[in-house]
């Protein structure tokens, strides 16, 4: 039944999100889909295996006010003024804040950076060099690099005192793919990353009785 529901519901996210994406890719724009929506398609594969409620986005802060406009263009209604947090950044105020936009039952936060977070990551300039392509709903999409993505994820665990098991889940399968470079993860993060991946190696031992292809040095 919950997979059914979940099947339905992220159709429908992938339905409403597409002409969003489509603008975004039209016009270039540095705009990254992270976390659930990124994730159902590029890691688990199958959208129904990844439920959210929320689609997520990383703006390269020069791009916004175009990006402002498409989201106005298409009929999304700003919940908070992004605007001021822009301004809060540039003063050297970052706070773990987003803003969320609103269209029928669709719903997308943006982000300036990592999650809004005080942790930056070790270089911004490579961050958005890092840059990958994906088809997310149907559409061309800008994502994050894997390793960035997997630090993204701890992060976000690690803000929310890792209230949800998908979280981890989510680091989990992200950890266990062979094609990582944790040479790069370990510089990218400078070790901020280490707590919610050893706690997620520890919670799959105990529940499956298997040791995750994780190490951690």
């Amino acid at each position: 039944d919950l997979y059914s529901k979940v099947t339905i519901r992220n159709i429908y996210i992938f339905q409403q999100l597409r002409p969003l994406l489509q603008a975004i890719h039209d016009c270039n724009l540095n705009v990254l889909v992270t976390k659930g929506a990124r994730l159902a398609e590029t890691l688990y594969q199958n959208i129904s295996l990844r439920p959210f409620r929320d689609v997520d986005f990383v703006v390269f802060p020069e791009h916004w006010q175009e990006l402002k406009q498409i989201l106005e263009r298409l009929g999304f209604r700003q919940e908070m003024d992004f605007d001021s947090i822009l301004n809060q950044k540039k003063k050297g105020k970052q706070k773990a804040i987003s803003s969320a936009f609103r269209k029928g039952r669709l719903t997308v936060e943006m982000h300036f950076n990592c999650l809004g977070l005080e942790i930056p990551f070790s270089s911004e300039k490579d961050f958005w060099e890092s840059i990958r392509m994906a088809t997310i709903g149907g559409s061309p999409a800008k994502i994050l690099a894997e390793e960035y993505e997997l630090c993204y994820l701890c992060l976000h665990a690690l803000q929310h005192s890792y209230l949800r098991l998908i979280w981890l889940t989510d680091i989990a399968e992200m950890s266990s793919r062979g094609n990582l470079d944790w040479d790069k993860i370990i510089d990218i993060a400078a070790g901020k990353e280490f707590l919610p991946l050893f706690l997620t190696d520890c919670i799959w031992q105990i529940a499956s009785g298997q040791k995750l292809l994780l190490r951690i040095s």
